[in-house]
Formats: C-alpha cells, structure tokens, sequence
C-alpha cells in the first residue's frame, strides 16, 4: 500500500491522503476549532457551532433568503444584547422572544436541503464532533461525485448561515443532562484554569448566554484556510488533486493566534485512520508538554478519546 501523503496548499490548507483498498472516499474537514480558542465563558461555542453548521447556505435551505434575514435579524438582535451577567428571567424572556421570530422566519428556508443533497451524493455517515483542540466533519463520498461534494463543502464553509439558533441551543442544553457532573470536577481539579478543565460541551449558563454574534464571528474568524487539515482516506489521483486544490485554493484566511492560551499544550503528530465498528475514525497521536505525574494520568483518562499521548517534559 501506497504511504500516506501529507502537502500545503498555498493558502496553508494542509492535505492528508490515506491511500485505501476501496473505490469511494471517507472525507474528514479538520478545523483547529475548540476551547482553546475561546474565552472560560464561551466554552461550548465550538460544539454550539458544529451544530449549526448543518443549517445550509444563503442558497441552500433558503426560499426567501432576504425575508428570512430580516426576520433572524431582528431575533439576533434581542439575543445579541445578552451578557454572561444578564438575569436569568430576562433571557428567558428575550429567548422566548427569539424563538417566535425563528418560527416566523422557519416559512423562508428548509433546515434539511444540505441533507438532502449529501444524501443524493451518496454520503450515508454524514457526522462531526467536537474536541478540545479541533473540530472534524466526515463523510462518506462516492468516487464519482467527488467534486460535488468538495464544492459543495467550499460553499457550505464561504457562504454558511445561522439558522435555529434558539432550537440548536436548546438541543445542547438537553445533551447535558447526560454529562457527568463527577467529570466536570475532575477537569476543573486536574486542570484549574487552562482550557483542558472546560467541558467541550460547555456549561448550562456559557451556553443560555451564547450570542449570534459570537457564533458568526467564530465562524467566520476561525473555520478559515489556516486552521484547516482535510484528510482523505482513498485513492486520489493527480486530477482529483488537481480540483482539490482549485476548490479551496480561494478559502479565506483567518485567525491565527490563540489569544487566550498562546501555547496550547499539546502538538499534533500523525494521523490513523481505521474503522471501529464500521464507523470511520481519526486518531491523532499528541505530544503533550508536561511533568506532572498526576496531569499524565488524567489525562490519559479523561482525554483518551481519538488520541494517542505521548507525553514530554515542558
């Protein structure tokens, strides 16, 4: 089997290629998105937007897209004058006010057309996580609808919109009833005040007190040419290379630094890519800076998810 062949666009998006025994693709969009690029009280934001990032385009999902933005308009503009310090009752209020104005606006677009066209492209494992350092999307691409779906993957990054941004917070804020409190604690006395002690998932009140705002910036800033790996695992030739390159060659810069943890504690140093459960993955080997005895096996323990540690003294 041919290696695995690693290059860098000259706008910094750097390709992994996997060569596999198989025809089709499994394609993973890797941003350099998680906590460590947010504030303690934005923690969950990059979870937030994974989420939101499945709404569809300006084009795609929209029927109307100017009276639907007139009216997300008006529902960003209450919610955006939320602060971490508002009153509970009052962004009850100002939420429940928003979410009449998404239902006015929900008659103007169609949340489920990129859905339905991943579909039709043939990606039956369409899924993305969040960790504390990245953000993946994977799919599963036939061999002859590749450059749909690159194109399609360009649109969706460059012309992205916010939509349901109410019911896709809610929908977070059910997904913790399942987090386990006892973890929490164990991150916050494992890590105190670095990024690694924020749950990815973020906390009832980070999340409540989320703005539109914040949301399109983080976006914007951060899902960008510089923060992106795309690996495919399949056989691409050079033409396939050829429209990879032409696609996402004009992907935007963004954000380069991380204000609030300028060294994150860990590197990235190679990919695996396998199968568990037929389900694709991921696994990044990561060379944490550390030589306390007691963040090692912390970490191994509550971080052992899609990583392999080695560890090295700071």
């Amino acid at each position: 089997m041919t290696k695995t062949k690693v290059w860098q666009l000259e706008n910094g998006i750097k390709i992994v290629n996997i060569p596999t025994s198989y025809e089709h693709f499994i394609v993973f969009f890797i941003f350099d998105v998680g906590n460590h690029v947010l504030r303690p009280e934005q923690a969950g934001y990059a979870h937030l937007l994974e989420h939101l990032m499945f709404k569809g385009t300006s084009e795609i999902g929209s029927l109307d897209y100017e009276k639907e933005k007139e009216i997300l308009e008006k529902a960003f503009d209450i919610l955006n004058k939320v602060t971490y310090k508002t009153d509970i009752e009052v962004i009850k209020k100002r939420n429940s006010e928003a979410l009449i104005l998404e239902d006015k606006a929900r008659k103007y677009y169609n949340t489920r057309e990129f859905d339905y066209i991943m579909q039709y492209l043939g990606d039956s494992i369409a899924n993305a996580y969040t960790f504390c350092e990245y953000t993946t999307y994977v799919h599963f691409v036939p061999r002859e609808f590749l450059g749909y779906f690159l194109r399609l993957q360009y649109h969706r990054i460059t012309f992205w919109t916010l939509r349901d941004f109410v019911r896709e917070r809610n929908v977070v804020l059910q997904e913790m009833i399942t987090e386990s409190p006892v973890i929490n604690m164990l991150l916050k006395t494992t890590y105190g005040e670095h990024y690694h002690s924020l749950p990815i998932i973020g906390y009832p009140k980070t999340i409540i007190t989320a703005k539109p705002d914040d949301i399109i910036h983080l976006q914007r800033e951060y899902y960008t040419a510089n923060r992106l790996t795309i690996l495919i695992a399949g056989n691409l030739t050079l033409d396939d290379q050829k429209i990879l390159s032409e696609i996402f060659s004009e992907l935007r810069q963004g954000k380069t630094e991380n204000h609030n943890y300028p060294e994150a504690a860990y590197q990235y140093n190679k990919y695996h890519f396998h199968f568990e459960k037929d389900i694709p993955k991921v696994t990044f080997t990561v060379r944490m800076k550390t030589q306390n005895v007691k963040d090692k096996i912390m970490t191994a323990i509550l971080r052992n998810i899609d990583y392999v540690f080695i560890f090295a003294n700071k």
